[in-house]
């Protein structure tokens, strides 16, 4: 069986229980980590032994597993949500694909792993993007996206 079809099953597998003991049985608990609840102090250290970081929520308003895995240098693949192209670019700072094709998963996590220039380019070209991301910036946008639906909320009344 090929590493694509071993990730591809793994990833099938939603209980942590089970999820290490297939990925005992497929030859590759040295290559995945589950490691459950994570204090949100202790992320960094986490950001910091992975080679690539997968996010690929059904939904999620902003996600900040991207702005934290830019500050830490690290490729992403992250699913197609909304808000995802207001700060990341498909190519250049990892790949965008559908949270649910399983397939895409597996072709861009190996991708990444054979591939140690795109691997390289892609992490400098986050630590460099991260270096432009505000956390307040971005609050205030926020904030006057809310202000104005309100206001417009009053209006319509």
């Amino acid at each position: 069986m090929s590493l694509k079809e071993k990730i591809i099953e793994a990833k099938q597998i939603y209980n942590d229980k089970a999820a290490h003991l297939i990925a005992e049985e497929l030859n590759i608990e040295n290559y995945v980590v589950f490691p459950g609840k994570i204090a949100y102090e202790k992320m960094v250290d986490y950001y910091n032994l992975s080679d690539i970081i997968v996010s690929v929520p059904l939904a999620d308003g902003f996600p900040a597993t991207i702005c934290e895995s830019y500050a830490c240098s690290k490729p992403l693949i992250v699913s197609n949500t909304p808000g995802i192209s207001d700060i990341f670019q498909d190519g250049k700072n990892g790949f965008i694909i559908d949270s649910k094709d399983k397939i895409a998963l597996a072709e861009n996590i190996i991708k990444l792993y054979e591939d140690k220039f795109i691997r390289y380019s892609i992490s400098d070209n986050n630590i460099k993007a991260s270096k432009t991301l505000d956390i307040n910036e971005m609050n205030q946008e926020i904030l006057k996206i809310y202000e104005t639906l309100l206001q417009s909320k009053s209006v319509l009344g």
